[in-house]
C-alpha cells in the first residue's frame, strides 16, 4: 500500500513539473522542478526561480512563484503559488494561492486564496473555501471558518466564534 501511495505522490511531482515547464518557459523565468534550501540564500536554485515540483525547506526556503508540493520549517513564496501542498510549519505567500496548506503555526496569503487552510493561524485577504484553526483571518470569504477566533472583515457580522462563513 505504502508503494502505490509513493508512486502516486511521485507522479504527481513529475507530472506538475512537465506542465509547470511549459508555463514557465512561457513566462521567460527561470524554471527548476526542485529546490533545495537550507536556509535562503543557501539553497539551490536561487529564490527568484519558478519552482515546479517538489520544494524542500530545512529551515527557510524562498522562490518566486511555486506549483507542487512544499514540505519544510519555514516557507516564502514572493509571487503566486497555484495547485500547491504546503506541509510545515509557516508558509507565507506574496500573491494568490490555491490548493492545501497544512501547517503547524501559520498560513498567510497576501492576495486571494481559494482552497483549504489547517493551522493555528490562518490569514488571507480573500478565502474562497475553508479555514480551520484557533485563528482565521480574511478580508472578505466565500467559504467557512471554523476556530475559536473568526474574522471576516467585510462582514455583515465580521466576527463570530467557532463558525463563521459568507456565501
Amino acid at each position: 500500500m505504502n508503494k502505490k501511495i509513493s508512486a502516486l505522490i511521485l507522479m504527481s511531482v513529475i507530472s506538475i513539473s512537465i506542465v509547470s515547464s511549459v508555463k514557465a518557459q512561457d513566462d521567460n523565468a527561470g524554471y527548476s522542478p526542485f529546490m533545495l534550501s537550507i536556509v535562503d540564500p543557501i539553497q539551490v536554485p536561487p529564490s527568484d526561480f519558478y519552482v515546479g515540483g517538489l520544494k524542500l525547506n530545512l529551515l527557510y526556503g524562498r522562490c518566486h512563484d511555486f506549483t507542487g508540493l512544499d514540505i519544510g520549517l519555514f516557507s516564502y513564496c514572493t509571487g503566486n503559488a497555484e495547485g500547491a501542498l504546503h506541509i510545515g510549519g509557516v508558509t507565507a505567500i506574496g500573491g494568490n494561492g490555491q490548493g492545501l496548506m497544512i501547517n503547524l503555526l501559520a498560513n498567510t496569503v497576501t492576495g486571494e486564496y481559494g482552497g483549504l487552510q489547517i493551522g493555528f493561524l490562518n490569514n488571507a485577504s480573500h478565502i474562497d473555501g475553508l479555514q480551520i484553526g484557533v485563528i482565521n483571518i480574511a478580508n472578505t470569504a466565500y467559504g467557512l471558518q471554523i476556530g475559536v477566533v473568526n474574522v471576516i472583515k467585510n462582514n455583515d457580522l465580521p466576527f463570530f466564534p467557532i463558525i463563521n462563513g459568507y456565501f
